[in-house]
């Protein structure tokens, strides 16, 4: 049997936002690590990549 899910206005477009809010940060951290340079600045480097990563974890469990 078919059971249909019921899902408010509301709800998505605050999905929406969030995924935007995720979006946007993650193309900062991912500009800023792709400046930053892995063998001079390694602490921030890894810092930042970790951070990448997690937000790249984030959008795709959200976008799915």
């Amino acid at each position: 049997p078919f059971t249909h899910i019921t899902v408010a206005p509301y709800q998505l477009a605050g999905a929406a936002k969030q995924q935007r809010k995720l979006q946007s940060e993650y193309l900062v951290v991912r500009r800023e690590l792709n400046a930053t340079s892995s063998q001079d600045e390694f602490a921030k480097w890894a810092k930042l990549r970790r951070k990448h990563d997690k937000l790249l974890e984030q959008l795709e469990t959200t976008s799915a």
